[in-house]
């Protein structure tokens, strides 16, 4: 199911009585090679259905307003619900699944040409109207949001994933905040292994992570002076051989007169912001996500709190919480307001450190007393993707199933508009 090409859409009906199920089940059939086989024998149904990746061990399957269409090659499966809603309104859903696009645009432009169908809009009814309301509520930027309007700081996250890269910087920008370090002092004092000194030297050369300057230093005593640096060595050079030029050693043991130039490396500020503030957790989210779901938003305001992560798609809502650090009991108490606020369906806690028994219990009080859908993935990056693409894959196994097991009223939407 993981591989399958499907399209959703779906049409408002404002009158359920103009819509005449079997003579657009009969203008399908008669224009391409599916046919309908809901009326068919259950274990046949099945076969059918499982040449396409789909298994039931039960059929839940009603005639009315339902229809099922597939082609004897097992390149097309179509899905039609039509939906009814008190009082005579009604939304008729499509799932299909195909293999040649064109296939499925014939399908899409015959759809077209029912009289009760105006217009067939992408995706579900109820993710429809969720990112209309979030383009709404959700059109001001937080800091985050702002700060990844700019391409180069989106590369320099995607760069920050790797977990060795971003623990070595850390651990640069812990002990000596942004000062110019030579490379060897960096290996010396940063990186104790073998790999992790080649990785120093990897990521201190790279332009985008590093600047690289040159400052002078004590020739006797080896004292650096961070008082001025140079983007050349050619400047330092002149500087350093211009006759009205002094140098005095900072080291007042040494007071030497003598200087050489030295290589050394500062860590960019724009890398410094992002592993301090998880930037790069929140977009590295925000890019899986974008593989499954209709829309995303990043750092975003609603009213006058900051979201790091939005998204609709497999017919939820999803409100992630990046945490490059602890989650504690307020961080969670803050992210169930926001949840209410936003009327979020799923609710997700990503974080690169364990999170306290404590929180997590409090987090199952949550779970039992109301119906959205919260989970925690905790771990390192390779760790936090292989989860979330775990729960996003169980997350469309649902949502492609339910277009198939039938329900009465099998969503209501608290929101329902008809223009």
């Amino acid at each position: 199911m993981e591989s399958l090409e499907y399209y959703v859409g779906h049409a408002i009906l404002k009158d359920l009585k103009e819509f005449d199920m079997d003579l657009l089940i009969n203008h399908l059939s008669m224009n391409t090679k599916l046919r309908p086989i809901i009326k068919e024998k259950e274990e046949e149904i099945k076969k059918l259905l499982s040449s396409y990746g789909f298994t039931f061990q039960k059929m839940f399957f009603t005639f009315q307003g339902k229809e099922i269409l597939v082609d004897d090659k097992s390149e097309t499966l179509m899905c039609i619900n039509r939906i009814s809603l008190y009082p005579k309104y009604g939304i008729l859903e499509i799932f299909i699944v195909y293999k040649n696009k064109k296939i499925l645009e014939n399908i899409i432009e015959l759809l077209k040409e029912h009289p009760s169908i105006k217009e067939l809009k992408d995706g579900t009814y109820i993710e429809t109207r969720k990112i209309l309301q979030y383009n709404e509520d959700l059109k001001k930027l937080s800091p985050h949001g702002k700060f990844l309007k700019d391409n180069n700081n989106i590369n320099l996250c995607k760069k920050l994933y790797d977990d060795r890269t971003r623990k070595l910087i850390r651990n640069i920008i812990s002990n000596f905040e942004n000062l110019p370090l030579p490379l060897d002092l960096i290996k010396t004092e940063i990186a104790k292994k073998k790999e992790e000194k080649e990785i120093v030297e990897k990521i201190c050369r790279d332009p985008n992570l590093f600047e690289k300057k040159f400052i002078f230093v004590c020739k006797r005593c080896g004292y650096p002076s961070f008082d001025i640096s140079f983007n050349d060595k050619k400047t330092a050079e002149k500087i350093l051989n211009d006759s009205s030029f002094s140098f005095n050693c900072a080291n007042k043991e040494c007071n030497s007169n003598e200087a050489i130039i030295k290589e050394v490396f500062v860590v960019k500020k724009n890398v410094i912001k992002i592993i301090r503030h998880g930037i790069w957790l929140e977009y590295m989210i925000a890019e899986i996500l974008n593989t499954e779901t209709r829309k995303v938003w990043i750092g975003v305001m609603h009213d006058n709190d900051e979201l790091d992560v939005v998204a609709v798609g497999l017919n939820k809502s999803i409100l992630v919480e990046c945490k490059d650090g602890t989650f504690g009991q307020n961080d969670l108490y803050s992210l169930m307001i926001q949840a209410g606020d936003i009327n979020a369906d799923v609710v997700l806690i990503v974080t690169t450190q364990p999170v306290h028994p404590n929180v997590k219990s409090t987090l199952n009080k949550y779970k039992e007393k109301g119906k959205r859908i919260m989970k925690i993935i905790e771990g390192n990056s390779t760790e936090i993707k292989n989860e979330l693409n775990k729960f996003l894959n169980n997350l469309k196994k649902e949502y492609i199933n339910s277009f198939f097991i039938w329900k009465p009223y099998r969503f209501i939407p608290d929101f329902l508009e008809f223009e």
